[in-house]
């Protein structure tokens, strides 16, 4: 009797409508008056443990709704990805396609992934600058958890570390260096260091620059590079300045050939025939220059430098032509009261004075002595405007001669006054 009750109860389950994979298993014992333990399970579906039929009851009343969920159930896929130092990579994303999750990696390099039952397509990791092996895995109709799914992460970038310094070893701040074949420009911090992400295995040059500098080296080059390259360091050294600037006449009219000698390791340059000159100093470097020529003097008689950093232009020089005579010298009338320089000067016996007045009006011109002692007056009257000059032969107001020093000539023209410098010799 209790033999066919349990055939009876496993016919009304068979009758219920499971897959036909679905697996039923009786389990205990019982009677009419006592309980019957069945367990039902059915592939890809949640069922309770087991499910209690109470002695007595009716099976033709039971739910089969109460066996059997009809929710599927999650498989877990599961790994690593990490680095070939075996270190894990964190915030990998790795993506499941058809339906799948899309998870990312944690600090272990750890994902775990839950797929439908019976799901099948690829897995596929990414993240910026990485390249993956294997590149994906692919799955077809999933039924039990998988782990050991792991990925070897390998960067696909390499990065270029140096600095850049003067030779005094201080960092230059602005130093571009690009490179060729594609790989962009970086630019020196205020420490002179940087830093470039470069596609591994890329070849090409990088090349610094930055105005009026050169470099030592002037380029580094690279071949197929697959490791971080480290201290890549140039040396930059400033390429100087210029000093540039015209000697002309009082009529602005070039003079070719003249002189401009530069102190304290400065070269001597020559003016062309547009009376033109240039000349390249170290960055810092100061001195004087001095212009010379025969027969010539020139204002201002030069000029001084001290610790230049910038090109200089215009540093231009006024030469006047003592061998000519003051008519020779111009050819049109002062537009100012000009005082020209005295030739020669230092002088003995005398010395040339010329001067110009841009109206008429009472001149005088007079010598005085360091002491401010009034040696002679040369010139006292009423001059209209023109081009003129006067000579001190070197003795005083009674005719005896000055002794050898430093002297003033004073040139007075209505309110104007100009004093210029002059050095009788023995």
């Amino acid at each position: 009797m209790k033999l066919i009750r349990y055939l009876v109860l496993i016919a009304l389950f068979l009758s219920v409508s499971f897959t036909q994979t679905s697996i039923v298993t009786i389990g205990g014992t019982g009677t009419a008056a006592t309980s019957a333990h069945i367990t039902i399970g059915t592939d890809g579906y949640k069922c309770p443990d087991e499910y209690v039929v109470e002695g007595g009851a009716s099976l033709t009343t039971w739910d089969p709704s109460a066996i059997c969920s009809a929710s599927i159930a999650d498989i877990t896929i599961s790994g690593f990805v990490k680095d070939n130092n075996n270190t894990g990579v964190n915030g990998v994303t790795v993506v499941f396609s058809n339906g799948g999750q899309t998870v990312t990696t944690n600090t272990a390099g750890f994902y775990t992934a839950d797929v439908p039952y019976g799901w099948s397509g690829t897995s596929t990791p990414s993240k910026g600058g990485w390249d993956f092996t294997p590149a994906n895995y692919t799955y077809t109709n999933v039924t039990a958890d998988i782990t050991d799914q792991d990925f070897v992460a390998e960067y696909k970038y390499v990065i270029i570390y140096g600095s850049v310094k003067n030779p005094n070893g201080n960092p230059l701040e602005g130093v571009d260096i690009k490179y060729s074949n594609g790989g962009g420009t970086v630019t020196t911090d205020v420490d002179g260091n940087y830093h470039r992400f470069i596609t591994k295995d890329w070849s090409g040059t990088g090349t610094p620059s930055k105005i009026d500098y050169s470099f030592d080296p002037s380029s580094i080059t690279y071949s197929s590079i697959s490791t971080n390259q480290y201290h890549q360091d140039y040396v930059g050294t400033h390429d100087g300045v210029l000093i540039s600037g015209y000697v002309r006449d009082i009529n602005n009219n070039p003079i070719e050939g003249v002189p401009v000698a530069f102190s304290n390791g400065g070269a001597t340059v020559i003016t062309s025939s547009s009376g033109y000159y240039i000349s390249s100093f170290t960055y810092g470097w100061g001195g004087t220059s001095t212009t010379t020529k025969d027969g010539w003097i020139f204002e201002p008689a030069s000029y001084t430098y001290s610790g230049v950093t910038t090109n200089l232009v215009n540093q231009d020089y006024k030469g006047t032509d003592m061998a000519l005579g003051i008519d020779e010298m111009f050819n049109t009338l002062p537009t100012d009261f000009t005082v020209l320089p005295a030739y020669p000067n230092p002088f003995n016996p005398s010395v040339t004075i010329r001067y110009g007045l841009e109206h008429e009006s009472h001149t005088i011109v007079q010598i005085y002595d360091i002491s401010g002692k009034l040696i002679s007056t040369l010139v006292n009257e009423e001059q209209t405007q023109g081009w003129y000059y006067t000579i001190w032969n070197g003795t005083n107001q009674h005719g005896e001669q000055a002794p050898a020093g430093l002297y003033f000539s004073r040139i007075v023209s209505g309110n104007d006054v100009k004093t210029s410098k002059l050095m009788l010799l023995k």
